[in-house]
């Protein structure tokens, strides 16, 4: 979930992955893992990331999609 936002954070930015660990201080083997969400940033790194990339921690954070079947129906039927 997170690695996915910071992929799309970086490709808005067209940032490569040495580009931005240049920028954030972190290397690039760690940017790679959070991407391919193998490991997920501790709260100093994801606010490295985004300030390297220019958003909000939030925006990290936040799904890019919803799966609205996690959600039951909550219209009574």
């Amino acid at each position: 979930m997170i690695g996915e936002r910071i992929r799309l954070g970086r490709k808005m930015r067209g940032f490569s992955i040495i580009r931005l660990s240049e920028l954030s201080g972190i290397s690039v083997s760690k940017i790679s893992q959070f991407e391919r969400d193998l490991k997920t940033p501790n709260s100093g790194e994801l606010i490295q990331l985004a300030n390297a990339l220019g958003v909000t921690p939030e925006f990290l954070l936040i799904p890019s999609t919803v799966n609205l079947s996690e959600y039951p129906d909550k219209g009574g039927k």
